[in-house]
């Protein structure tokens, strides 16, 4: 969550489901958009973190108390509000404490690491 170096890239985590479609169309939505950046600039502007695990207690608590503009995401995500009633996918921008649950979610959350 916490990058050590200056022009360390920022990391972004999919909390992802290999069964569900939406998922995968976020996986490819983000690998597409990582080998955009890294193209333009040669190196990437973000790294993707994929995880197949729901988030852990730590995080969820992170998520809940530091996600303001995200809070329909966090909702959808979370829909009972626990940890226990997560619904995958989920996309994490850790460093801009963003998240993510649909496709225009992602376009709109991709757009700060564009050039």
């Amino acid at each position: 969550m916490f990058r050590t170096l200056q022009h360390a890239p920022s990391v972004i985590t999919l909390f992802h489901s290999p069964t569900s479609k939406l998922s995968q169309k976020l996986l490819t939505q983000l690998e597409l958009a990582q080998d955009t950046t890294a193209h333009r600039s040669g190196e990437y502007r973000f790294a993707l973190d994929k995880c197949t695990a729901s988030p852990t207690q730590e995080q969820f608590d992170y998520l809940n108390n530091n996600i303001n503009e995200s809070k329909n995401a966090f909702n959808k995500a979370f829909p009972k509000g626990t940890l226990d009633s997560f619904v995958p996918p989920l996309v994490v921008d850790w460093d801009r404490n963003r998240l993510a649950t649909t496709e225009s979610d992602l376009e709109s959350l991709l757009k700060t690491f564009r050039n």
